[in-house]
Protein backbone atom coordinates (compact mmCIF):
# COMPACT_ATOMS: atom_id res chain seq x y z
CA UNK A 1 0.00 0.00 0.00
CA UNK A 2 2.93 2.36 0.56
CA UNK A 3 4.54 1.82 -2.40
CA UNK A 4 1.34 2.65 -4.54
CA UNK A 5 1.12 5.86 -2.53
CA UNK A 6 4.95 7.05 -3.23
CA UNK A 7 4.00 5.81 -6.62
CA UNK A 8 0.84 8.04 -7.10
CA UNK A 9 2.90 10.97 -5.19
CA UNK A 10 5.78 10.61 -7.96
CA UNK A 11 3.17 10.41 -10.73
CA UNK A 12 1.88 13.64 -9.52
CA UNK A 13 4.77 15.21 -9.25
CA UNK A 14 6.07 14.37 -12.93
CA UNK A 15 2.38 15.57 -13.62
CA UNK A 16 2.53 18.87 -11.94
CA UNK A 17 6.15 19.81 -13.47
CA UNK A 18 5.32 19.11 -16.65
CA UNK A 19 1.89 20.82 -17.41
CA UNK A 20 3.92 24.14 -16.92
CA UNK A 21 7.20 23.12 -19.13
CA UNK A 22 4.63 21.66 -21.97
CA UNK A 23 2.71 25.31 -21.83
CA UNK A 24 6.14 27.25 -21.78
CA UNK A 25 6.45 26.17 -25.53
CA UNK A 26 8.17 29.34 -27.49
CA UNK A 27 8.08 29.14 -31.06
CA UNK A 28 10.58 31.30 -33.28
CA UNK A 29 9.06 33.08 -36.12
CA UNK A 30 11.45 35.55 -38.74
CA UNK A 31 10.03 37.70 -41.23
CA UNK A 32 11.64 39.46 -43.98
CA UNK A 33 10.71 42.12 -45.88
CA UNK A 34 13.49 43.57 -49.04
CA UNK A 35 12.98 47.45 -50.03
CA UNK A 36 14.83 48.46 -53.12
CA UNK A 37 15.81 52.22 -52.79
CA UNK A 38 16.45 53.96 -56.20
CA UNK A 39 18.92 56.58 -54.53
CA UNK A 40 22.75 56.73 -53.32
CA UNK A 41 23.49 55.12 -49.98
CA UNK A 42 25.36 58.26 -48.58
CA UNK A 43 22.00 59.81 -49.27
CA UNK A 44 19.82 57.38 -47.96
CA UNK A 45 22.12 56.96 -44.40
CA UNK A 46 22.63 61.05 -44.37
CA UNK A 47 18.19 60.66 -44.36
CA UNK A 48 18.03 57.76 -41.66
CA UNK A 49 20.69 58.64 -39.74
CA UNK A 50 19.26 62.23 -39.11
CA UNK A 51 17.08 60.68 -35.56
CA UNK A 52 15.98 64.21 -34.90
CA UNK A 53 14.31 64.37 -38.44
CA UNK A 54 12.94 60.92 -37.82
CA UNK A 55 9.12 61.89 -38.28
CA UNK A 56 9.45 63.74 -41.62
CA UNK A 57 10.13 60.20 -43.48
CA UNK A 58 8.81 58.09 -40.94
CA UNK A 59 4.84 57.87 -40.73
CA UNK A 60 5.46 55.93 -37.50
CA UNK A 61 7.16 58.70 -35.84
CA UNK A 62 4.68 61.47 -33.96
CA UNK A 63 7.78 63.83 -33.26
CA UNK A 64 11.55 63.20 -32.62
Amino acid sequence: MKLSKLLWGAGALCAAVAVPCAAQTTYHEKVVQTVTINAEPAKVWALVSDFEGLARWNNAVEKA
